[in-house]
């Protein structure tokens, strides 16, 4: 049996969810009792702050119901404390309070709290509301042990990628400098000593002849690569057109343009060439105020030029700016992203400059309950990572949400930065539903086919 009184646990009890129960008043904590035990849950009681940071260092704890207002050490400070031992990070933390006030609401999000219940609280609400976030922990657990074993995994292989490439190395290291990667891959070559006089391939090609002034004195101070690197971006400045049309996000944070949902991309036939009210605009083609820079505090560096724009453009709309798109003007984008699609790095920016891009700007009213749901859309991301033996994906996931709870402080001071921009006067458009489902559960995968946008 359970022993209430000293938090130890017997063997026979393991697998039960352990629930560590904190509240000054023993009626509250029996009341809780009798909620939770018939549904299978083991309890530990503690009638104050210092008394709970005990039996959580003693416990195998998986989710905490904190009362706030208790003599001595509060709720909100017990919430702090757990969150900065590392190994409590990801322990769900439910605050279990009779204030009201937003502000109080906030205070407890801030000292990273997962969730609230109102006293007097309803029977059903709180063994949902522990239901769901036990589901969210045992998620995360299963996350860490694939992480271990994803880790292991990969330094294993990298060791032997090592070994592999060793020899290989040294024996191009002196003929790449003359031989650009991109010539062997269109030759469909890994290296240069793969080359066989003959070898060849067919493809169609444009041949252009351009005279660039100075380019005999220009190239001489260039390596090769920066020579194929310097032609390649000047012939693309002469290529096709490429009209950026901006776009919106839906209400989880995933973003998506007129003319292009997740991976489909229209045809371009001129049918969005119509000025219309954005939320965000391409930062290849964006032309802003300067009063409006200088307020809104321009470009966040942590996004690393990924997202960035959604980001300024989202803090516009809250100091009570437009964001809109004209077609009356015509961009030529020279060259390419600053990252492959593919790209591991990419993946990680995606889920970790959206959860900044959230926290940053969500409204309190859905503060929480969209950061939760996002999570678990990234986890599911994550497995479907997994299942496609994407391993490099899943880790750009994980790594992601690692640095997202490191810049947890950072965040907080910038989401009060972020708050005093706000006007009450936010009108940005925003797509009220999943833009993920409504692709994959609905197959709307046409910006028309969307039909409601806010």
């Amino acid at each position: 049996m359970h022993d209430k009184k000293s938090g130890l646990m017997s063997q026979g009890m393991e697998d039960k969810p352990l629930i560590l129960v904190v509240d000054d008043q023993v009626q509250n904590i029996e009341l809780l009792e009798a909620h939770l035990v018939p549904q299978g849950y083991e309890i530990i009681m503690a009638a104050s702050g210092e008394e709970a940071l005990e039996k959580l260092a003693g416990n195998r704890i998986d989710l905490v119901l904190l009362d706030v207002m208790m003599p001595g050490m509060d709720g909100f400070e017990v919430t702090r404390r757990i969150r900065r031992d590392e190994t409590h990070r990801l322990l769900p933390i439910i605050l279990v309070t009779a204030l009201r006030e937003s502000e109080d609401r906030v205070k407890g999000i801030e000292a990273g709290c997962d969730d609230f219940i109102s006293k007097p609280f309803d029977k059903q609400e709180l063994l949902a509301r522990v239901r769901s976030l036990l589901k969210v922990k045992a998620y995360n657990d299963l996350k860490s042990n694939y992480r271990k074993e994803l880790e292991s995994e990969v330094s294993k292989r990298t060791e032997e990628l090592k070994t592999l490439t060793v020899s290989l190395a040294e024996s191009n290291k002196a003929i790449r400098r003359f031989v650009p990667e991109e010539f062997l891959k269109q030759l469909g070559k890994s290296a240069i000593e793969d080359v066989r006089l003959g070898d060849h391939a067919a493809m169609d090609m444009v041949v252009m002849f351009a005279d660039i002034r100075d380019f005999s004195a220009l190239s001489e101070n260039m390596t090769p690569e920066e020579t194929f690197s310097f032609i390649n971006q000047y012939l693309a400045s002469l290529g096709p057109s490429i009209r950026k049309h901006g776009g919106f996000i839906d209400k989880y944070g995933y973003p998506f343009c007129r003319g292009r949902i997740l991976n489909i991309v229209e045809k371009d036939t001129g049918q969005y060439d119509s000025a219309i009210d954005l939320f965000w605009s391409s930062g290849a083609c964006m032309i802003v105020r300067s009063d409006a820079w200088k307020i809104c505090g321009g470009f966040d560096s942590a996004f690393f030029a990924h997202m960035e724009e959604i980001d300024l453009c989202w803090r516009f709309s809250k100091a009570g700016y437009r964001v809109s798109y004209t077609p009356d003007s015509v961009i030529y984008h020279v060259g390419g992203g600053a990252l492959p699609y593919t790209s591991p790095f990419k993946t990680y920016l995606n889920f970790r400059n959206s959860l900044f891009l959230l926290y940053k700007n969500l409204p309190d009213k859905n503060f929480c309950r969209i950061l939760f749901i996002r999570r678990l859309l990234d986890g599911l991301a994550a497995i479907y990572f997994l299942l496609k033996g994407s391993f490099e994906s899943v880790k750009s996931v994980w790594r992601a949400h690692i640095d997202y709870y490191k810049n947890i402080g950072e965040l907080k001071e910038k989401r009060k930065m972020v708050k005093n921009l706000e006007t009450g006067n936010f009108s940005a458009p925003v797509l009220n539903k999943s833009i993920v489902f409504e692709f994959y559960a609905r197959g709307n995968k046409t910006y028309r086919s969307l039909k409601t946008i806010k």
